[in-house]
């Protein structure tokens, strides 16, 4: 019977596993340190016959580890490129897993010091401080815990607890991507905002 693979590398454990047509995680394999290693040996051990008896796959989009998040998008982009047949696609937010998993609202890093929040009434917040939420739970993304963080209680992001249905958090979609609080801006290089050392005469 078809069912769906399942990858989340938005902290720093890599999480690969099996999810049933009826959005039940079947089984997790799980194993902290480098992405870019993990992620192929434990899809492989999940999909030992290829994708032929795969309908398609899920994946956390974010927030988290960008090193993780994008090594995994890029991995989806290859497999459903060159798979025999199409695959569907599912996405899900870190910050809703977390969610159901402290059943707590939920605070991650964002990016440029911020912080990004999700209420329990699915609420997404970027947030400059942590004032007003220091009774969310905190999903650590990071190596290291941010020092605005200490006392809060941190989510064991552990994908064997979830007990759902994630098809209830994950959405289809067309192409994978990654998750973005705000529109992307891009600022023209110039030499004034380039600190680097001068290597052209």
């Amino acid at each position: 019977m078809d069912d769906f693979l399942l990858i989340d590398t938005s902290t720093q454990t890599v999480q690969c596993g099996t999810v049933n047509l009826e959005g039940k995680i079947i089984d997790v394999l799980r194993n902290g340190g480098d992405v870019i290693e993990l992620l192929p040996n434990l899809v492989g051990k999940i999909c030992q016959s290829g994708f032929v008896n795969k309908a398609g796959i899920i994946y956390c989009y974010g927030p988290g580890s960008t090193l993780g998040l994008r090594s995994a998008l890029m991995a989806i982009n290859v497999w459903n490129k060159f798979c025999e047949k199409r695959l569907k696609l599912y996405r899900y937010s870190s910050l809703s897993m977390a969610k159901y998993l402290a059943k707590n609202g939920v605070v991650a890093c964002g990016g440029s010091g911020k912080f990004i929040g999700e209420t329990m009434e699915g609420e997404i917040k970027s947030l400059d401080s942590l004032d007003g939420f220091e009774n969310f739970s905190f999903l650590n993304t990071r190596r290291i815990l941010p020092h605005a963080v200490q006392g809060m209680k941190l989510v064991d992001y552990d994908l064997t607890r979830f007990d759902g249905d994630i098809f209830k958090m994950a959405y289809e979609i067309e192409v994978p991507d990654l998750f973005e609080m705000e529109e992307r801006c891009f600022t023209k290089w110039s030499q004034k905002r380039y600190n680097g050392p001068d290597v052209c005469d």
